[in-house]
């Protein structure tokens, strides 16, 4: 892992209306705000580390299997959408 002072130390995030009521409800179950986003951030770092990413090709693939057009900079800008598809298969 990178050196601890490499890393962020503070991280702020914008919570849609579910999410601040799941929030809320872990609050009041007596979990802290720390407690959460370590957790969660543990959670995912777990699962993404057990599970077998997808090619860079197949991910790409599905670009090409929708009716609608894909985005005008894919070709330029791969590894981003690349990083993108990842983070919405395993994150929900």
């Amino acid at each position: 892992m990178a050196e601890a002072s490499n890393l962020l130390t503070r991280l702020s995030v914008r919570l849609d209306t579910d999410s601040q009521l799941m929030v809320k409800y872990l609050i009041e179950s007596g979990y802290g705000q720390t407690d959460l986003v370590k957790a969660g951030i543990e959670l995912l770092y777990q699962q993404t580390k057990n599970q077998k990413p997808a090619s860079v090709p197949a991910l790409l693939k599905t670009f090409s299997m929708s009716n609608e057009s894909g985005p005008a900079d894919l070709s330029s800008n791969h590894k981003d959408y690349y990083q993108e598809r990842l983070l919405e298969k395993y994150s929900g």
